[in-house]
């Protein structure tokens, strides 16, 4: 992992460790137009939640159907990352990283020094190996050029490539498990970003699978698990109060 950091400044646009060991929501903007980014957030994600419970009816939710595919889960499997594409633009850009370019996974993979993404792991509710859990953004684990953009992309990335530009050949890699993964990483990205509360109406712990570090944020299907302070790349210790300067992260 590297050596951990804690810091007093340079908050993305995500959330800092303080009150009760969960993560608040700090922003370089006024706090309305941050509440107004995480309703729009909740909103695309209960779509894409919906939708994906639909698929559920006739997909049993297994590691057993992992090659299952269809044009279906190949559309949602798209819209869930071009959500996921529009989470990762929306941090870089509040932290100032260059608009003068179109953004890939490689500048993408550098949000996992502020968000520590690869420590974030999800569970779906019902699946049918109870203790089966995603790690959607695994690969950056080790990743020790993350500045530099040369982290390694993730297959249901790599997959999400192939689909997006040619959906009637390539739908293929439109499986169920690249879907799977894809809407793990989305929850945890929203997590890593919003915190665990302060989404939508009647937030709060699930727990589905009596492990009270796993819960729900958007719809009643994904439980994320924020990853304890010691997994993670850099601590924000901040005074418990919004009267503070928060400046940019700097990911060069």
């Amino acid at each position: 992992m590297g050596q951990q950091v804690a810091t007093k400044t340079a908050i993305p646009l995500l959330a800092s460790w303080g009150w009760d060991d969960r993560i608040q929501a700090p922003t370089s903007k006024v706090i309305e137009n941050h509440k107004t980014l995480q309703n729009l957030r909740w909103e695309a994600a209960t779509t894409i939640d919906r939708e994906f419970k639909d698929v559920l009816q006739f997909v049993a939710p297994s590691c057993d159907n992992f090659h299952c595919h269809s044009s279906r889960i190949a559309m949602l499997f798209i819209r869930t990352c071009v959500e996921i594409e529009s989470c990762f633009k929306s941090i870089l850009s509040e932290n100032h990283v260059s608009k003068n370019r179109q953004k890939n996974i490689s500048d993408f993979s550098r949000v996992e020094l502020s968000h520590s993404l690869s420590r974030f792991s999800a569970r779906i509710h019902g699946w049918h190996q109870p203790s089966f859990t995603f790690l959607p953004f695994q690969d950056w684990t080790s990743a020790v050029n993350l500045a530099d953009g040369k982290a390694p992309s993730p297959s249901w990335y790599k997959a999400y490539g192939k689909v997006k530009h040619n959906i009637l050949e390539t739908h293929k890699y439109g499986t169920f498990e690249n879907l799977c993964h894809a809407i793990a990483g989305l929850h945890a990205l929203l997590v890593s970003q919003f915190g665990h509360d302060g989404w939508g109406p009647n937030r709060g712990s699930i727990g589905f699978y009596h492990a009270p570090e796993y819960e729900c944020v958007v719809g009643d299907v994904v439980e994320v698990r924020f990853p304890p302070r010691e997994e993670c790349r850099i601590i924000y210790d901040l005074p418990k109060t919004w009267d503070f300067q928060i400046e940019p992260f700097n990911y060069s």
